[in-house]
């Protein structure tokens, strides 16, 4: 499946406007801190979530090689 999107010019300052329709969809406010990875098929652009990537807690969190996990999922992984 080929993925069509919306095309955008970047500013000199290196900016690209995220379409309304988008922002919307995504529940995205002004000044929502948002994460930029470099995947092998290009940049992804990701809300930050405060919560562990393993469970969805919003308890407890620690932070693990850039990613957050609850001290219920690091208990879990030191017992492994």
């Amino acid at each position: 499946m080929k993925m069509k999107g919306t095309v955008r010019n970047m500013d000199q300052l290196g900016r690209v406007v995220v379409p309304k329709e988008y922002r919307k969809s995504m529940d995205l406010q002004d000044r929502d801190p948002m994460e930029v990875f470099l995947t092998d098929e290009g940049i992804l652009i990701k809300k930050v979530q405060n919560e562990c990537a393993l469970c969805g807690s919003k308890e407890r969190l620690l932070e693990f090689e850039n990613r957050l996990i609850c001290g219920k999922c690091m208990e879990k992984i030191k017992k492994m």
